[in-house]
């Protein structure tokens, strides 16, 4: 028998794939000539976040999918036929590995170690994504050498499409439900955002060196001034690259080191908190941050644990009192009932006609 909601299911998935791969076309097609400073052939990609996005919330084939089928639509615009097919096939990794995430179970990104792994399946996924293309372009171009190559232009789009994809993607995970704002999470977005500022300066700051020292050697008249600034933009790449890869270790230390010290104590109370306002806590129920947090959070900890333990034992000795009242009210109330039945007109009569019949057979037991 035919399931119908699993074909529902597919028939989405692949109008889906064609729709956000026509988005992916056009912009690709659209922001052509937006072009990196220093490599000319590498433009900005913020269109990445499609095939990635679509790799969390959708399915990691629907976003390896949507990677593939968008570049080689995109190179079809821009006239290029299928003559980059290998770097349509390099999108296909950019959509799919930040996707497999997925298949290790996080259905919702809600804690600094959800986080950590999504920063580096980005990472991974546009390095390894980036390498394929750049090698393939050499073996089958055969003008180039591969190192030449990768020193030119590689670093320059491993850095642009890892850092707009870490500025963008957060925060688009937010109303699909893919990322859950909480202390973690907010903490990890925290001090990511910062390194990506620093990151953005330590750019601005190469972008101005660069073009004061093109404004100096134009002035002097220096025959070599292409060459310089070609070197002046490689060291910059590498001395960004560098700084890019060193960010997003700090960063992510710094995040986790601060959410485990400070965030996952302050989630564990509010968690028995709301458990103890459930009555979902016992009297041996304690929170255990030892070794975790400062000595202001073990004493809110210790603090916390007392409170409960008095909230219970309260609560406990009120039950108590509740249930013996209860027993005393219940003893009086069928007092009460009783009186009432026995002072009832029936009640005396029914007595009277028992003492009658009792009297009646007292003789019958003499004889």
């Amino acid at each position: 028998m035919i399931d119908k909601g699993l074909i529902s299911k597919y028939i989405k998935q692949v109008l889906i794939i064609a729709f956000f791969s026509a988005l992916l076309a056009f912009l690709n097609y659209l922001l052509r000539s937006w072009v990196i400073p220093g490599a000319e052939f590498i433009t900005f990609r913020p269109q990445l976040l499609i095939p990635v996005l679509a790799g969390l919330v959708v399915s990691p084939w629907a976003g390896g999918l949507i990677g593939l089928v968008g570049n080689v639509f995109g190179d079809f615009l821009l006239g290029y036929n299928f003559s980059f097919w290998h770097w349509s096939v390099a999108n296909f990794f950019i959509g799919f590995i930040p996707g497999i995430i997925r298949f290790a179970g996080v259905k919702t990104i809600s804690n600094v170690n959800h986080f950590i792994k999504l920063i580096v399946l980005i990472f991974v996924a546009n390095a390894l994504a980036l390498f394929l293309g750049m090698t393939a372009q050499v073996f089958i171009e055969g003008k180039n050498a591969l190192m030449p190559t990768l020193n030119t232009f590689y670093l320059p789009a491993l850095i642009s499409n890892t850092y707009l994809l870490m500025l963008l993607l957060p925060p688009c995970l937010i109303p699909f439900k893919f990322l859950k704002l909480n202390i973690e999470t907010r903490s990890m977005f925290l001090f990511l955002s910062i390194g990506l500022l620093v990151l953005t300066l330590s750019v601005f700051l190469f972008s101005i060196l660069n073009h004061q020292l093109t404004i100096q050697l134009e002035q002097a008249n220096f025959l070599g001034t292409e060459q310089i600034q070609t070197q002046f933009v490689e060291q910059s790449f590498r001395a960004v690259g560098v700084l890019m890869l060193l960010i997003i270790i700090v960063s992510t230390g710094i995040g986790y080191s601060f959410s485990k010290k400070y965030m996952l104590p302050i989630s564990l109370l509010a968690k028995a908190a709301n458990n103890l306002k459930l009555g979902k806590w016992s009297s041996t129920d304690k929170v255990e941050v030892k070794g975790k947090g400062s000595t202001e959070i073990e004493n809110l900890t210790e603090l916390f644990n007392t409170m409960a333990g008095e909230v219970i034992k309260r609560e406990q000795k009120m039950n108590d009192e509740i249930r013996s009242l209860k027993l005393q009210i219940d003893k009086k109330q069928e007092e009460k009932q009783v009186n009432e039945i026995t002072e009832t007109a029936f009640f005396k009569h029914l007595e009277k006609r028992s003492k009658a019949i009792r009297e009646q057979r007292k003789p019958k037991n003499n004889e």
